[in-house]
């Protein structure tokens, strides 16, 4: 999805199932009380041409919209104009409720639908979220490289543990941000050997504007569901 008048990024979307007077693009409903540039698209791509905003036509899987876990609903974020104009990289963020990323305009039943992915024998969940975050380059700086960055943030404590040898990373939380997005871990191996030499990577702030600090500990490019995005291991340092 492209939300920005004045900026090409995008932004990964996961729709979910909704009554059908509810969410249509182009239409007004209950939920949205205007015509709006951002429902779902994937009829309209061979007969329209593509918008600025709203749903880009890349592939994307199929997945029956279906909810997979209780999901709460409620409430309306942004102006009408951004509704029907998209928003521009200027305009102030809503406020969020206090220790979350969730605007205080979406409600907080709205914080029920976190999914999960297993992970195996362990038997834990994995929460994720979309957000924002700063990257200060290095860690530690005095102020962000970059702001404002979106991201799905991840909670992964039960993957993230390390092993053997001592110097084998490990982290709490992952990000994935766009393939584009300047952010760096700050591992290197000697040659000839197989271990690695951990020193801090860059440092990741979630939410944008936050206090909850992260050191990057590694950064792979990672194939999710045919889209490359960068994926930014973490180690929380402080809350």
């Amino acid at each position: 999805m492209r939300f920005f008048q004045d900026d090409a990024r995008k932004t990964r979307v996961d729709w979910y199932g909704l009554p059908d007077d509810i969410g249509r693009p182009y239409m007004q409903s209950d939920a949205i009380p205007w015509e709006h540039m951002f429902g779902s698209r994937i009829y309209d791509r061979d007969e329209e041409p593509q918008e600025a905003i709203g749903e880009v036509y890349d592939p994307h899987p199929w997945r029956a919209c279906s909810v997979p876990c209780e999901a709460g609903s409620g409430g309306l974020c942004g102006s009408q104009l951004q509704w029907q104009e998209g928003s521009a990289i200027a305009d102030p963020l809503p406020a969020n409720w206090p220790g979350t990323n969730v605007p205080r305009c979406c409600g907080l039943n709205v914080l029920a639908c976190c999914g999960g992915l297993a992970f195996g024998r362990f038997g834990f969940g994995a929460c994720h979220m979309t957000s924002t975050c700063d990257i200060y380059n290095p860690f530690g700086a005095a102020a962000p490289s970059f702001t404002n960055v979106p991201c799905q943030f991840v909670s992964d404590l039960p993957g993230g543990r390390g092993s053997s040898p001592l110097n084998t990373v490990a982290w709490t939380h992952y990000i994935d941000v766009d393939e584009a997005v300047q952010i760096f871990d700050g591992c290197t191996r000697t040659s000839s050997l197989d271990t690695l030499n951990y020193a801090d990577g860059d440092e990741v702030r979630i939410p944008t504007g936050g206090t909850a600090r992260y050191v990057v500990v590694w950064v792979s490019l990672c194939d999710d569901e045919g889209v490359v995005v960068k994926r930014c291991y973490l180690m929380r340092h402080s809350f």
